[in-house]
């Protein structure tokens, strides 16, 4: 073979390889998710939830508080970015926003919930890995 089409077929072969870049759901990291919680026999229920991001090894937390006495929900994030929903009162899966380093991710995983806990028996804990995706 001559050293020219050589040349000329690996520069094809590279430009076809810059020119379309696979990217997998692993590049955008993932979070690692953990949730405890409990209600008290007054009707107060709290739980805490904490997301570790993979890509930068970073923890923030969102605490929920639901008071009896007016009848309200509070759910505050020490990131602003970040925000959680339930699929339901059953908590079987969870999903995550939140923006890193400018880029908007979600993902959605089941959960597993133990529930019984705590010395009162009204508590619950449970932790899932939760894949991120742009949003």
């Amino acid at each position: 073979m001559r050293s020219s089409t050589f040349i000329s077929m690996v520069a094809a072969f590279a430009g076809a390889a810059v020119a379309s870049p696979v990217t997998r759901a692993a590049d955008y990291g993932s979070w690692n998710v953990t949730v405890s919680g409990s209600s008290a026999a007054s009707g107060y229920r709290w739980e805490e939830v904490t997301f570790t991001y993979s890509l930068t090894n970073t923890t923030s937390s969102c605490d929920w508080l639901y008071d009896p006495t007016v009848h309200a929900e509070k759910t505050t994030c020490d990131d602003p970015t970040l925000s959680y929903t339930w699929s339901d009162f059953s908590k079987s899966s969870i999903t995550v926003h939140q923006t890193v380093n400018d880029v908007a991710l979600s993902g959605s995983a089941a959960i597993s919930v133990a529930t019984g806990l705590y010395g009162s028996g009204r508590g619950w804990a449970g932790n899932t890995i939760v894949e991120a995706s742009p949003a």
